[in-house]
């Protein structure tokens, strides 16, 4: 193993593995927000909440211009040259840019709200929403970008302390006293704001005192032209993503309503789960990657990929084969009864999602070598797939169309990526490991599926589904080590991951292939 390859694995598992824990942390917050929203808002305005949230998002990438999915391969690559000074000058160009353009989509929103409510989506209760939540805008516009920088110095500390666990703290100890008052509409779209504006302000100081300190002493110098070029083709695919993440939710609030969305979201943001316990590798990943790419180390690229790849793989199918088996229970539990009824859109958004971790970090390989306009390509092949279906399918079929046409784009969208990146580089993420993976996965689905059927067919199945859920895991890491799916790689992973747990990796390494 060369020594970039070893260095860089660590950084990707000693980052990956304190993101793992804040994304845990992260995700169990957001469980309890989602839960609070859900129970206490109601079908119809917890729809309404989204409807306008959704609103919102569509002109945060405008306001953006790409830069915040640039900035994580454009300044760890300069930073690997020594051009700080160019680093500096990238950081407040970006800052003054997204202030002056979001704060200009914030008075838009503000002053066609009635419009926007009325006309298209035939609901007046929207426009007041879309009042309160334009306030929010530039300060969710600001806070991509600093995450976006605290990412391309792989900060992971403060990735984990602010997006990952501080703004859904904040949110939920705002919303709480709302509740109480019977104001929680008010209270959710208070919360947004309030929370981001406090993890924006701690944000900025961190990055100019100890993230990126001392830069008075680097010179400004030209880098907006060379900045916007880069950035366009990532600009251009954020807006065009709109069409991945928002067709779905937008064109149910203008066919059917808000109570709709209500249904929808739910399902929708429970089978993001799947691949959020491997973010963590994902966003680690770009910005070491990036100087691999600097360094013209391609060697060491394809088994970090290759690596990086297997371990999010690894990470969703649990989480994969779990949603399969309890959508209903889980949705119920989670939210309520009344939510139960999008539980085939689950399933079927779960299948659509799974499909990012199948096929590794393939986006990451695109934009991390500088390929941009592939990525673009990329992009545009998903929304098309993506908007087309919904159009068709959304008003014959309502939310099982949206999971539906939503699940093809994601298919579409990697597929694609993963034939672009084989293209470019002649690397995939796959090896003989992932067939062990799999079939460990289908051993834990029959299982389960005989055991939930047969065992307690009498019982309510939303009884069981946390220790169900205890043993799942248990069973597939049981079989992951049985099958030896992992390899002489995964050891640095396993010990930096394992650290903090004080759990000793070496009684693993019989199940561990070294060849």
């Amino acid at each position: 193993m060369s020594d970039d390859l070893e260095k860089s694995l660590e950084t990707v598992a000693k980052g990956g593995g304190i993101l793992l824990f804040g994304t845990i942390l992260g995700i169990f917050l957001a469980m309890i927000n989602q839960i609070l929203l859900g129970r206490f808002l109601g079908v119809e305005s917890y729809g309404l909440f989204y409807l306008a949230f959704s609103i919102i998002s569509v002109f945060v990438p405008f306001s953006q211009w790409g830069i915040c999915g640039s900035l994580p391969q454009y300044l760890p690559f300069h930073y690997s040259r020594g051009e700080k000074d160019v680093m500096k000058s990238a950081i407040h160009f970006s800052e003054l840019l997204i202030l002056c353009t979001s704060i200009i989509f914030c008075i838009i929103i503000y002053l066609f709200s009635d419009e926007l409510a009325k006309e298209i989506f035939h609901n007046s209760e929207l426009s007041a929403v879309l009042k309160y939540f334009a306030f929010a805008l530039p300060l969710i516009s600001l806070n991509n970008l600093m995450e976006a920088i605290v990412r391309s110095f792989k900060a992971v500390k403060y990735k984990v302390a602010l997006f990952d666990v501080g703004i859904w703290l904040i949110r939920i100890t705002i919303f709480v006293p709302f509740i109480v008052m019977s104001y929680s509409l008010f209270g959710a779209i208070v919360s947004v704001v309030i929370a981001n504006f406090i993890i924006f302000v701690i944000a900025f100081f961190l990055i100019g005192k100890k993230i990126f300190p001392n830069q008075s002493k680097y010179q400004k110098v030209a880098v907006a032209k060379k900045l916007l070029i880069f950035s366009w083709p990532i600009a251009i695919a954020a807006i065009i993503t709109l069409f991945l993440t928002k067709t779905d939710v937008l064109l149910l609030g203008y066919y059917f309503s808000s109570t709709e969305v209500g249904i929808y979201m739910p399902a929708l943001l429970t089978a993001q789960y799947v691949i959020l316990f491997g973010t963590p590798f994902a966003y680690i990943f770009l910005p070491v990657v990036s100087e691999l790419f600097g360094k013209v180390k391609m060697e060491s690229v394809e088994s970090l990929f290759k690596s990086a790849s297997k371990w999010i793989f690894l990470m969703a199918l649990p989480v994969f084969i779990y949603i399969l088996l309890f959508p209903k229970e889980i949705i119920s539990v989670l939210y309520g009864a009344e939510y139960s009824r999008g539980y085939f859109a689950l399933i079927i958004l779960a299948t659509g999602i799974s499909m990012n971790a199948f096929t590794g970090i393939s986006g990451g390989i695109l934009v991390g070598s500088g390929h941009t306009k592939l990525n673009l390509t990329v992009e545009i092949i998903a929304a098309i797939t993506n908007v087309s279906l919904n159009v068709i399918l959304i008003p014959l079929f309502g939310i099982i169309g949206a999971a539906i046409g939503t699940s093809a784009s994601f298919f579409s969208r990697n597929i694609a990526s993963l034939a672009f990146v084989y293209k470019i580089n002649k690397i995939h993420p796959f090896n003989k490991k992932y067939v062990g993976v799999v079939f460990s996965g289908l051993i834990v689905f029959v299982v389960f599926y005989l055991f939930k059927n047969l065992v307690f067919s009498s019982i309510s199945s939303s009884l069981f589904i946390i220790p169900a859920g205890i043993l799942l895991l248990g069973l597939y890491i049981m079989l992951i080590l049985v099958f030896r799916c992992l390899d002489k790689n995964d050891v640095i992973f396993l010990e930096l991951i394992t650290k903090k747990l004080k759990i000793n990796v070496k009684m693993f390494k019989k199940f561990i292939d070294f060849k």
